[in-house]
């Protein structure tokens, strides 16, 4: 995996969104009162408005940085639909997800009810050894993981106290695994290696309760969509050799997010807490080529993924 590729990628969507919302935010204030799915909302007040009552500030920047666990942890399983090539195959990986999130959020007024904003998050990864299962006898092996991940958000939001959010998420997430270790079963090469990528084009839906005052702000909001769409690809190598590849298309699944957030006014900025439950999970088809000259078999792919997002953020007003 091409680890800075993905970083320039991850700019570059990051600058894309960025020039867009401010682009809006000239001709119109902006507003943090509203806030992107998995990020918090801070709810900048000015002057005497009521509880819950919200005025576009001159707008701003808001950081984010929290620590993920997922006390599950991802798994990735593959059975065998077909038997000329791997007859009532499965194969499980299932590891653990940890790291530090680093997140940015700008946003901008589109009119009194509307605002628009644009975020990004990316994973700063704890590698982890995980467990890969095969379904004949007691067989497995071990792999170091080497995940990246990262995503970005576009999500406009109609109301103010209450609002219903709308938006669509691209999420690329992948995964190496290298340096297999007890083998039980299985044959197993030291140079032998796995990768999993995983992009998803997710459209958000769902809706956001603000409760805000000169000083203080609480964010509770759900968004989440009945259906994983994407693309998946696995490639993994046996005896040192690229024998095993495929790739397919997200055809089910869910998204679904749940986030809080409390923060309060420091002079010119917000200092706040978050915590953030994210779950996962897709379904798709994908043809796995064997070894050349050896045919292919279509396999059902599962990945399920669930975690976990503590942290604070930090924003200023300009």
């Amino acid at each position: 995996m091409d680890c800075g590729a993905h970083s320039k990628q991850f700019v570059c969507l990051m600058a894309i969104l960025f020039v867009c919302t401010f682009s809006a935010s000239a001709h119109a204030q902006g507003l943090f009162g509203l806030g992107l799915p998995g990020l918090p909302s801070f709810g900048l007040s000015r002057g005497n408005e009521g509880c819950g009552e919200k005025v576009c500030p001159s707008g701003g920047l808001v950081g984010y940085v929290g620590w993920m666990e997922s006390r599950e942890g991802t798994e990735i399983s593959g059975d065998s639909m077909e038997t000329p090539i791997f007859a009532a195959f499965s194969a499980k990986h299932k590891y653990p997800e940890r790291g530090l999130w680093l997140g940015l959020i700008a946003s901008g007024c589109l009119s009194e009810q509307v605002s628009f904003l644009a975020s990004g998050w990316y994973l700063v990864p704890s590698r982890q050894n995980e467990l890969e299962t095969y379904d004949w006898g007691t067989a497995w092996r071990n792999w170091d993981t080497d995940p990246q991940w990262w995503y970005v958000d576009g999500l406009f939001a109609l109301g103010k106290q209450l609002s219903l959010l709308a938006g669509l998420r691209f999420d690329r997430y992948s995964n190496k695994f290298k340096n297999p270790s007890n083998a039980v079963a299985v044959t197993s090469n030291p140079n032998d290696t796995a990768d999993v990528n995983s992009d998803g084009w997710i459209p958000l839906v769902g809706t956001q309760y603000v409760y805000a005052d000169t000083t203080t702000n609480l964010t509770v909001r759900a968004v989440g969509f009945p259906v994983l769409l994407g693309s998946f690809k696995y490639r993994e190598s046996v005896g040192g050799a690229n024998a095993l590849e495929g790739s397919g298309n997200w055809t089910s699944g869910y998204f679904l997010e749940i986030f809080g957030e409390y923060s309060k006014r420091i002079g010119p900025g917000m200092i706040g807490v978050f915590g953030r439950w994210n779950g996962t999970k897709g379904k798709a088809v994908v043809d796995i080529q064997a070894l050349p000259g050896a045919g292919s078999s279509d396999f059902d792919i599962s990945f399920r993924r669930i975690t976990w997002t503590v942290g604070g953020s930090v924003g200023l007003d300009f």
